[in-house]
């Protein structure tokens, strides 16, 4: 650190700033003199080769991800060549190139070790390895990640790859601890993805070890026990997010509220955590430098640096040893060494180191998203502190602390919203004022609490639940003064892929401005304005392109069904799929939030069975939900979902019977079924209800899980029909029934039909039936399946009605994960 910017802990009587001094110069020509201590105000002079080198290191890592075997020998030639020319004749191209061709390499290494997996496959072994992460799954499992280090077969094996398997989510497994697992490897992952095997465990179970850490996790199972305690406490995930690295323990509700505020980052174990892990030391350690006259301050820096570490390293046994918490972790000890050997520690040099550890020792693929983000985001507030650099080092911003803080958020903020607009769906309008309210309490108090409750529990004989009552009484105050500012109609932008695409070309331009306006807050709050302007001016422009469209969508929700239309501004749900894995949207959610929706005008069950409702939670907790449509005699809240999720709207519910007929603008919904002397059936598919949709010449009939026969029935009342939601997920439960081939042929008189089979691709242990595919097929039927699949159909309004419909498929990832986009 250079004395002139040293931390407020340094300064003590052996360790004063110099005086304010003219700088020495130093004369070139006779004209040209340049400044000794120019560096002082350009540290980016001091990191722009490690800047260099980290930013195209991860463009070569992204770039080696869709190489293939055969380049690996240009590769094997081209990185010598150009490491010995960055040698001999160094320049910016000369580091770039070596950053790059590196990237590729180091891509291809990571493949090579996968390379030699394939004799394992579909065999019976024993993996080794640490549990990098545990998300509780479906069906009462939990979904872990495990990075293997040793596979155990004929032989004992050396590898470096993730392993991904289901266990009981019963079997108390902490996340950080080592692993002994016999399991069978299945299959491996995509090719964005190539580092991931997924398997399934056989007898002999699992096996923890690890005994090193067991202190770590009695005291993890005690504040675990003790959270339960408090489950009905609307913060109490919120705390386990923070004190355990748990982000799945958050409800939906909670969640919303810190994406509309633009807090989310408060659930990920990054920087702001780790400080509060040592910031008690800082503290202690500033008392012993003023109070202390003869402490060497190099010694008070070791102290310092050995201490944090111990806590940092406990903090992290607590949390599982998260990606985050480690990048946050390996970027403290670079410039906690930098401090101790009293050297200059350039933010953004360190920044750089810490990205190149990263991504040389890391298995996952690069370039991560999370780390991409922690990237900019650190970026971001170290340059827009550039110029307050004394203040913002020594913590001596006094009146200004406000406006620092602020320089800091809007740094974060832009920096981050080129990528961040993609993964939220949107932009948040108040996210400088919301991490203003939320970053003040939180990382002065309850993030440090929060880790001083994960010490806490170390020690049985501390009344750990008086001091978690404290905490989550605070953290319920400060949370819901920002669900009010979160329930503000224009907290949150939401944007559609072409409103995305624009904030984030206009975010990349606002930085670039930015930047030569000095970072200086007034013009990155304007900057900040323009952008949110821009973008829902773009997603207000794409929505009027396509007004007289109608799209509906089928998400990708496995065995399950929901249908998303939107035509002339209005967006109406037929069912919302199946529940989201905690501490995730459900798919229903998620594809709401792709789309750029805003208002859910409509929603209507056709019946009350968990696959079909098991998403309205989610849905109700996001967006404002004018009416439900329910089956006569049916009630939402006997389910266990509640109408006012929301607090500033209130959704209305009805109950609807044969031959009812619901418009929305153009569009119009009758009821086919259940016929009126079904109602009584207990049964409760037979009592689906049956919508045909039409839209001008469209014709659309969505069945629920209603019988083969109602569906017949309700077939012969349509003149001619586009689409059919096949029923019941593709069951040969009274199939066909007598008169379907007729009644089919005579409403494809005109036009073709698509058939759309909420199920999986036909296979021996899931529906649909092979009997129902084939009748189907013979027909002359197209059936496309929205279990692996995102199906999306347009009709456009006096467009071209052909008989054969455009059927067009886009690759994603995999094999298994397809869109089609079919237009009428």
């Amino acid at each position: 650190w250079p004395r002139s910017c040293s931390p407020f802990w340094m300064n003590s009587s052996t360790d004063h700033p110099p005086s304010h001094q003219p700088s020495p110069r130093l004369r070139l020509t006779g004209k040209a003199t340049v400044d000794k201590r120019i560096t002082d105000h350009w540290p980016f002079l001091h990191s722009a080769p490690a800047v260099i080198m980290a930013v195209c290191l991860l463009i070569g890592c992204l770039v080696g991800r869709f190489t293939h075997k055969q380049d690996q020998g240009w590769i094997s030639i081209a990185m010598p060549a150009i490491c010995v020319l960055a040698l001999v004749q160094p320049s910016v191209l000369a580091l770039g190139a070596v950053g790059i061709i590196g990237g590729i390499t180091l891509e291809n290494l990571k493949s090579s070790h996968f390379s030699g997996l394939p004799g394992f496959e579909k065999k019976e072994v024993t993996v080794k390895g640490k549990v990098v992460a545990k998300t509780p799954s479906l069906y009462g499992q939990s979904a872990l990640t495990i990075r293997v280090s040793e596979v155990w077969g004929t032989g004992r094996e050396k590898v470096n790859f993730l392993l991904r398997v289901s266990v009981p989510a019963s079997e108390e497994i902490i996340q950080g601890e080592e692993i002994i697992m016999r399991t069978v490897l299945k299959e491996t992952g995509s090719r964005i993805v190539p580092l991931v095997v997924n398997g399934s465990m056989v007898t002999g179970g699992w096996q923890a070890g690890s005994k090193a850490l067991s202190t770590f996790f009695k005291g993890r199972e005690r504040l675990v026990k003790v959270l339960r305690t408090f489950k009905d406490s609307p913060t109490s995930g919120l705390l386990g997010a923070i004190s355990l690295g748990e982000r799945w323990q958050v409800e939906v509700r909670t969640r919303d509220i810190l994406q509309k505020t633009g807090t989310y980052h408060l659930l990920a174990i990054s920087g702001v955590h780790v400080g509060a892990a040592i910031l008690p030391f800082l503290l202690i350690l500033r008392l012993c430098a003023l109070t202390s006259q003869r402490v060497n301050p190099r010694v008070i820096r070791g102290v310092f640096l050995i201490f944090s570490v111990f806590a940092v390293g406990i903090y992290m046994g607590f949390t599982g040893f998260s990606a985050s918490a480690l990048r946050a972790t390996v970027y403290f000890i670079l410039v906690g060494s930098a401090v101790l050997a009293g050297r200059y520690s350039s933010p953004m040099a360190s920044l750089s180191l810490c990205v190149l550890f990263l991504v040389c020792f890391s298995s996952v693929g690069q370039p991560d998203v999370s780390l991409v983000l922690s990237v900019l985001a650190v970026t971001g507030i170290v340059l827009s502190c550039r110029g307050r650099s004394e203040q913002a080092l020594s913590g001596r911003w006094g009146e200004n602390f406000v406006k620092g803080s602020m320089q800091m958020t809007m740094g974060a903020v832009l920096f981050t919203l080129p990528i961040a607009v993609w993964l939220a769906g949107g932009i948040s309008t108040i996210a400088p004022i919301g991490n203003l309210i939320a970053g003040v309490p939180f990382g002065l108090f309850l993030i440090p609490v929060a880790v001083f409750i994960d010490f806490a529990a170390l020690f049985p004989w501390f009344p750990l639940e008086l001091l978690i009552n404290i905490w989550l009484k605070a953290s319920g105050q400060i949370l819901g003064s920002m669900a009010h500012l979160a329930d503000l109609s224009p907290s949150f932008l939401r944007l559609s892929p072409a409103g995305c695409l624009v904030a984030s070309l206009t975010a990349v331009t606002g930085i670039l401005l930015w930047h030569r306006k000095k970072y200086h807050l007034r013009a990155g709050m304007v900057i900040f304005v323009v952008i949110i302007t821009v973008s829902g001016s773009g997603h207000f422009i794409s929505e009027k392109m396509n007004l007289d469209d109608l799209v509906i969508s089928f998400p990708m929700v496995g065995q399950a069904d929901a249908a998303i239309i939107r035509y002339h501004g209005k967006t109406v749900l037929i069912d919302c799929g199946p529940r989201g894995v905690p501490g995730r949207d459900s798919p229903v959610a998620r594809a709401l939030q792709r789309q750029g929706v805003r208002n859910v005008d409509a929603v209507f069950l056709s019946h009350l069975h968990p696959d079909h409702v098991g998403g309205l939670e989610d849905i109700l907790a996001k967006w404002p939900v004018q009416v439900i449509y329910l089956p006569e005699g049916s009630s939402v809240e006997e389910e266990g979902w509640s109408s006012h999720s929301r607090t500033f709207t209130v959704t209305r519910i009805r109950g609807l019977r044969y031959e009812d007929v619901v418009k929305f603008s153009s569009m119009v919904l009758t009821v086919l079924g259940p016929e009126e002397r079904e109602n009584q059936v207990k049964d409760v598919n037979r009592g689906s209800l049956q919508l045909l949709l039409e839209v001008d010449e469209f014709q659309a009939l969505f069945t629920g899980d209603a019988g083969w026969d109602q569906v017949q029935r309700s077939l012969a009342k349509a003149h001619s029909l586009d689409l059919l939601k096949v029923p019941h997920h593709g069951s040969k439960r009274g199939f066909p029934p007598a008169g379907l081939g007729d009644t089919v042929s005579s409403i494809k008189r005109d036009t073709n039909i698509i058939a759309v089979c909420p199920s999986r691709s036909p296979g021996n242990r899931h529906l649909p039936a092979p009997e129902v595919v084939h009748w189907f097929e013979g027909m002359g039927i197209k059936l496309v399946f929205t279990g692996d699949t995102v199906v999306k159909i347009r009709y456009k309004k006096g467009g071209p009605h052909e008989n054969n419909p455009l059927l067009l498929t886009t690759m994603f990832g995999s094999d298994t994960k397809k869109c089609y986009f079919i237009c009428l």
